[in-house]
This record gives structure tokens, C-alpha cells and sequence, in this order.
């Protein structure tokens, strides 16, 4: 029950007790990589079709959504409901209300996963606008919500190192923090970045 970041969310899923996530940050290509990791790890691909409940959160209806979450896995060990481009300034009061309450009853057998609208739900550079902090923390206190700041130089330096050689290709530390720096620690900007080099270097070091 807490505000975690990326980094902590493998330990917190691996134990399979949580039954909120809800995500938000800048950094939304890693959000999304995240986000399809857990979706596949909660429903299979097989069992998606009965057990996988997806809503778009411009045209969500409540009552809906309340019944997904408490419907019943079919030939599945749990449900997913997940709610893409969630923003608490577009919920009237009572459908705010309700939807609390709903997630604050959620079955053991359903796991709901909450994907924030991007910039939209920032009222500065890092802090969240008035009515999706409330929300945040109302989730943090019944579930878990991560933050996806965009990442240190030193800590995307090591992602673009690890993805690099997985195709081969070697790059120092230094030239890797540089890369991050030039792309702003964007994550979506960075795998582009890292595909075009891929395939340039052919198995070659990467240098400036």
C-alpha cells in the first residue's frame, strides 16, 4: 500500500497480493512497456478473450466497469479490468465517489490496473494537479501507484547499455549517459534511438 517507483514494481507483482495499480508519470513509453508486461502477466493470452476487461476512461461507464470488477474468472486464475487515459478531472463527483467505492471492495479474484493521460494530469514540472493527487493517493492507500519520472542519466546509461547488448553492440557508460542526456531520458525517444543503432553498428561499438 503505497506511492512506489518502477524499479520496486517487479517485487510488488511477483507476490501477486495487490488488487490496485494505478500508473502515472512523464516517462510514458516505459509506462506503457510496463503496463503490457503486467497485463500479460495477469491474464494469459489464451484466457484475454473472457477474463480481460479493458475500458477507455473518456466513455467509461461505471456501472459497467463495476460489473467487470466483480465478475467471476472464467477458466482463468484471476480477471483484469484496466482503465486506459484516466484523468480524475473528467469525473463528476458522484462517478468519482462510486468508483472509489468500487475499488475499494475489489474481489481477491480481479486485479485492476489504472493508466493516467500523460501530461494532462500534471499542474507543474512534477507535481500532479489537485483532483489526480487526491485520487493518486486514495489509490496508494488501498493499492499501489507508481510514478514514471523520467530516469537519472546514470539509470537509463544502464538500460540503453543492457538493451544494446542484447543485439551485440558495446557502448561505453559515458557515451550511454550521453545518448540519455540528448534524448532527455525519454524512454519511447531512447528505444527508437536504440533500434536505428542496432542496426547501424551491425555488432560494432557504439561511439560518439
Amino acid at each position: 500500500m503505497a506511492l512506489i517507483s518502477p524499479t520496486e514494481l517487479n517485487k510488488i507483482v511477483s507476490k501477486g497480493d495487490e488488487r490496485l495499480f494505478l500508473f502515472y508519470g512523464r516517462d510514458v513509453g516505459n509506462m506503457e512497456s510496463t503496463v503490457k508486461k503486467l497485463l500479460k502477466r495477469l491474464v494469459q493470452k489464451e484466457a484475454q478473450t473472457l477474463n480481460f476487461h479493458p475500458f477507455d476512461a473518456k466513455n467509461m461507464d461505471i456501472g459497467e466497469f463495476a460489473d467487470a470488477v466483480m465478475a467471476l474468472p472464467m477458466f482463468a486464475n484471476g480477471v483484469c479490468a484496466y482503465i486506459s487515459g484516466f484523468d480524475a478531472n473528467n469525473l463528476s463527483p458522484s462517478d468519482t465517489d462510486a468508483l472509489k467505492t468500487i475499488l475499494s471492495d475489489i474481489p481477491e479474484s480481479t486485479t485492476v490496473v489504472i493508466c493516467c493521460d500523460g501530461e494532462k494530469v500534471f499542474k507543474s514540472k512534477k507535481a500532479l494537479n489537485t483532483k489526480n493527487k487526491s485520487f493518486s493517493d486514495f489509490c496508494a492507500k488501498i493499492g499501489i501507484a507508481v510514478d514514471f519520472a523520467y530516469r537519472r542519466a546514470g539509470d537509463m546509461g544502464k538500460f540503453i547499455i543492457a538493451e544494446l547488448n542484447k543485439s551485440g553492440v558495446q557502448i561505453s557508460n559515458y557515451d550511454a549517459q550521453y545518448l540519455a542526456n540528448r534524448c532527455l531520458s525519454d524512454t519511447a525517444v531512447i528505444e527508437n534511438e536504440i533500434a536505428k543503432l542496432s542496426a547501424y553498428a551491425d555488432g560494432r561499438a557504439v561511439t560518439r
